[in-house]
């Protein structure tokens, strides 16, 4: 989590939110507040204590409200009431900094640095690289003095802590700056050593050890004056401030630097023969830090760097070397094995890099094993994998030099017993909808590639969006992505896509000073398939059939290979295995391994197809049951070998196979909210049988079934067609299960056409349909669509008692996604009815079901209604928040229904906060959407709510037009409840044109009529009380009795008269 809000106590207090300071703090006990929390933040603290703290003096309950006063104040500063999570954890007792708060402090950050190097076991903390990296950090970090400046007054206990902790914190200073001279000094960097050294006088001016130690730098840089100086000034600092001359030796190290007899010890850096880098390194930041860690810690003797062909494991290595060329004295080397055969070279190869002359006199692994005995040094053995004979060279190296680190580049571990392995795989690139492209590792270095290719590259956002595909393309592989961006000097990012679609051919190039192995991928792979036995050729090749992963069981019964030939490719870094115990390929070398799968394919796809589709219908069961989060996530984890499965059975038209995965795949695709890929799997089914007899069943069933996300697009029209269609057929094959599915899922079109009446009568035949049949699921199922269709019509309580009936049938299944949908339909009804604690409760139920089964359109409608429930109670910003989340689901889902829902109910926040301009734009985009998707119901609320802001605004002209459409189609679509909504707009325009009495009386009608929602007739309550005073008694009496015995068609055509 990024931190929002960035405090710095080294030094002068300041808070900061982005590059704005903070400074509404009214005293300085709220920044001694804040600081005191923030610095002993492992604990929670009483509010008594912190009252004494700052407070000692005062009454406890002036202290006790002093702190209250304070939080408050502190609260409103950092915005903690906005935050998510907020800053401060406060209870009744107990204050607390949150651990989990986007908050960056510096002493916090500066302590972790210095706990780092505490606990990092290094072969020497003088050439330590990494601890000289942290304390680096923590010494920038220190600004100056812990809390330099703040003046709390009368609070003894908080002067004694602050000064405690800025003695402490000033200790740390001085010893981290001691190091990093010592640090720098050994590795030659003499400027940075003086430069700690002026810090280190700065923080203790009086230091007579620290002038010496500015002296020896001097001296060792051959700069004698200005060690003289230093003398000089320490002389003059000690006489000032302690009356005292030097100490005898500094005096003497004085004399011996004045005469030239001060014995300087250069330091020699040790020797490397690393070669300098033709290009810089992107990202790898994390592996570089681990590798460098482990490394310099004495227990490691030896790491494997394995990881594919052109995955960076070189580049990687070379860098560590460079970075750690002073943390050894004995030096760092490189040792490129890629020329190097078995059988005798390795020796000479290693002698020749650490420049070690072999004189012959005995044999060539013995001589080099005497002259490794004592040193210090780090040995790369780059490209070992077709050297793997030659391991026991290696170990007897290692014990010839037990102060020695040994970093292997290899495509499989060398199975030595010392080896630890560190597998390398491609960079982050970015996934979804990534914000900060641009920043991405794997995007950076395509850019960086680029330019080198040609300098003038310029990427607008659509190009670098090309191109952060490509990085996903090649899943990040460093050398997929150079290979491509040096296309760029002559095709743009689109053009470079479309080449490598067509093969890995594409990604060659003609580099003279890169090995011919990584002038293109298929080199690259084609190393490491020599590499294998004839078998493993051949098993590698047959697993190609697989896509997006698959098990030990799944390849032994597919594709015939074993749990050890399989652990054998994992070596070979052709196959990746995961801890969940899954193994996948590289995407480019499954394009390799694809190109090797030659005569066996057809018949390796069509067991490949059976294995997944007894896989799918084995689950057919349990998809419905309480098992159904488990058996989500295990079709989830082979979704793509069932895709696969699916379109070749599509390809073969093998109707036995697509039978089996219909029921299973169905319910898995509408739980997980797959729409689109749902879509595109049963069109193509469609497509593929319309017309063969054979399939004539199966082609209905996919029809029906594929209606129903046809139907979330907004294509209603299309949906009740082909659901019309499918019921003929089903009717006419005497199929009643399958008829009565079709009549439920038209009923359910139909109610989104906003025809009540039409889909309440057709749930009704759905329903005694399953009744016939005792079907149970069926049944709970049309019974919850139909309590949901009487619910928008005003018949809340027995739509309670549908949905309660459904609920209690469904409990015999259990399965999260279906309970998730009654308890959510519950949650709606029992709102109507003005229950909303209930209603609550059961969105929260809703909720807690399908976030255990990640079913996105679930969490959009619960967002939907959260939000329509807090903005009922007028929480109206933490209503939009649902809002928008609700609109970035139905989006992510295109489901154009959800969307014009959220953008209705935006309109209405924005217009109950008096926002009216906002409110119609909002409106107005809804509008447009509703008539695109010919959703009347929808058309109707959105018109009524732009009649109620005209009303608001008093443009009454504007007002009577959308409020009489309302009134006129409000009855003849049968929703009652909007129609009521609409009288009492009507009404509250009639009384502000004097027409008292005749609003009173339509009020009256909204606010005793049950179909009324809870808001519009509290709404109606209100306005009466507002607008009768006017009214003597009898007067009120007669009006509220004006419109009694009136049918609602006989009160709605009265307002329509009325309104004129």
């Amino acid at each position: 989590m990024e931190p929002t809000l960035r405090l710095q106590l080294l030094g002068m207090f300041r808070l900061m939110r982005g590059e704005r300071t903070l400074g509404e703090f009214e005293s300085s006990k709220v920044r001694a507040l804040l600081s005191y929390l923030v610095v002993e933040r492992e604990k929670s603290h009483s509010r008594d204590a912190l009252a004494g703290l700052l407070w000692p003096d005062a009454p406890d309950t002036v202290a006790r409200k002093n702190l209250r006063q304070a939080l408050t104040n502190l609260r409103k500063v950092i915005g903690d009431a906005h935050a998510d999570p907020p800053y401060l954890e406060i209870s009744r007792y107990q204050i607390r900094i949150n651990p989990n708060a986007a908050l960056w402090v510096d002493v916090v950050e500066y302590a972790r640095l210095l706990e780092a190097v505490e606990a990092h076991s290094h072969r020497d903390m003088a050439r330590c690289t990494i601890c000289a990296e942290h304390l680096q950090r923590a010494v920038d970090l220190y600004q100056g003095e812990f809390l330099t400046g703040l003046y709390v007054g009368e609070s003894a206990l908080f002067d004694e802590w602050m000064m405690l902790t800025r003695e402490r914190l000033h200790r740390q200073a001085i010893r981290s700056l001691e190091l990093l001279v010592k640090y720098y000094e050994k590795c030659g960097r003499l400027d940075d050593a003086l430069r700690c050294s002026n810090r280190l006088l700065e923080l203790e001016p009086w230091s007579e050890k620290l002038y010496a130690i500015q002296m020896h730098l001097h001296a060792l840089r051959g700069n004698r004056s200005a060690a003289l100086k230093a003398y000089q000034r320490c002389q003059e600092v000690l006489m000032e401030e302690f009356g005292v001359e030097p100490l005898p030796e500094t005096q003497q190290l004085w004399q011996q630097i004045r005469h030239g007899k001060y014995a300087v010890e250069t330091s020699t850096p040790p020797p490397s023969n690393i070669p300098p880098a033709l290009t810089p390194l992107v990202g790898r930041k994390d592996e570089l830090s681990a590798l460098i860690g482990r490394l310099l810690n004495p227990q490691c003797r030896l790491i494997t760097l394995t990881g594919p062909g052109g995955v960076g494991k070189t580049r990687l290595a070379l860098e560590t070397g460079r970075r750690m060329r002073h943390a050894l004295p004995d030096g760092v080397f490189w040792v490129s094995l890629m020329e190097v055969e078995p059988g005798g070279e390795l020796p000479f190869a290693v002698a020749h890099a650490v420049q070690y002359p072999l004189r012959g006199t005995k044999p060539p692994e013995s001589e080099l094993a005497a002259y490794l005995q004592g040193k210090e040094m780090l040995l790369i053995l780059d490209n070992f994998e077709h050297l793997l004979t030659e391991t026991p060279l290696l170990v007897t190296w290692m014990r010839a030099a037990p102060q020695s680190a040994f970093l292997v580049t290899s495509r499989q571990p060398l199975g030595l017993q010392a080896e630890e392995v560190f597998s390398l795989s491609g960079l982050p690139y970015p996934q979804g909808d990534s914000r900060d492209v641009a920043r991405n590792d794997a995007v950076r270095l395509f850019v960086s590639s680029a330019r080198r290719a040609k300098s003038d590259v310029t990427l607008d956002e659509k190009s670098i969006s090309t191109v952060a595909h490509i990085c996903k393309m090649v899943e990040g592989l460093p050398l997929a992505i150079e290979l491509a961006a040096a296309w760029m000097r002559h095709i743009p990012p689109q053009e470079i896509v479309t080449r490598m679609q067509e093969g890995l051919g594409a990604l060659a190039v003609a580099w003279p000073d890169v090995p011919p192995r990584h002038r293109s991928l298929h080199a690259a792979f084609d190393q490491s398939w020599q590499l294998l036995s004839a078998e493993e050729q051949r098993s590698f090749a047959r697993l190609a059939v697989f896509r997006g992963g698959f098990s030990a069981q799944a390849a032994e019964q597919v594709a015939g290979v074993s749990l050890p030939r399989l652990t054998d490719l994992v070596d070979a870094s052709l196959v990746q295995f995961s801890p969940e115990g899954r193994y996948s390929f590289h995407a480019l070398i499954h394009q390799f391994a694809d190109e090797k799968l030659d005569s066996q394919r057809s018949a390796l796809r069509q067991q490949h197809a059976r294995y997944y589709a007894n896989f799918v219908s084995h689950r057919a069961e349990d998809i419905l049951s309480p098992r159904q989060v488990e058996v989500f996530g295990e079709i989830t984890r082979e979704w793509g070998n069932i895709r696969a499965a699916w379109n070749w059975c599509v390809e073969q038209r093998d109707v036995t196979l697509l039978d089996k995965m219909l029921h299973p795949l169905f319910h898995f695709i509408d739980g997980r909210s797959y729409i689109a890929e749902g879509l595109e799997l049963f069109t193509r089914a469609v497509d593929e049988l319309a017309g063969a007899e054979e399939a004539l069943s199966l082609y209905w069933r996919l029809q029906t079934r594929r209606s129903v996300w046809v139907s979330q697009t907004g294509d209603l029209e299309t949906a009740a067609s082909l659901l019309r269609q499918g019921r003929e057929y089903f009717r006419s094959q005497g199929d009643q299960r399958e008829e009565a599915f079709a009549v439920h899922q038209l009923g359910r079109v139909v109610y989104l056409q906003g025809d009540f009446p039409n889909a309440q009568q057709t749930m009704e035949q759905a329903l005694t349909m399953y009744q016939t049949q005792e079907d149970a699921f069926g049944i709970s199922v049309t019974l919850n669509a139909l309590a949901l269709i009487l619910c928008l019509q005003g018949e809340y309580q027995r739509a309670h008692d549908l949905v309660q009936e459904s609920l209690a049938i469904y409990q015999e299944f259990g399965d999260p996604w279906g309970l998730g949908v009654r308890y959510n339909n519950q949650g709606i009804i029992t709102q109507r009815l003005g229950d909303y604690a209930q209603a609550e409760q059961s969105y929260t139920q809703a909720m807690a079901c399908w976030e255990e089964l990640g079913h996105t359109l679930g969490f959009a409608s619960v967002h939907t209604n959260l939000g329509l429930l807090l903005e009922t109670r007028g929480e109206y910003q933490d209503a939009v928040k649902h809002y928008e989340e609700a609109l970035r689901l139905f989006r992510r889902l295109n489901n154009y229904f959800g969307c014009a829902t959220i953008l209705n109910n935006r309109g209405n926040v924005a217009a109950r906060q008096k926002e009216y301009a906002l409110a119609r734009s909002y409106y107005e985009e809804c509008l447009e959407l509703r008539e695109k998707l010919g959703d009347q119901r929808g058309l109707i609320s959105v018109t009524n709510n732009l009649g109620r802001i005209a009303v608001w605004q008093g443009d009454f002209t504007e007002a009577r037009r959308h409020l009489r459409r309302v009134l006129e189609d409000g009855p003849r679509y049968n929703v009652l409840p909007l129609t009521l909504s609409a009288l009492g707009w009507m009404s509250e325009m009639m009384a502000s044109e004097g027409n008292v009495a005749q609003a009173v009386g339509f009020l009256t009608y909204v606010s005793a009529h049950p179909a009324a929602t809870p808001e519009t007739r509290e709404d109606a309550r209100k306005l009466i009380e507002a607008i009768s005073t006017p009214l003597s008694a009898e007067e009120l009496a007669a009006a509220r009795e004006a419109l009694s015995g009136l049918s609602f068609e006989q009160v709605c055509q009265m307002a329509l008269e009325v309104a004129g």
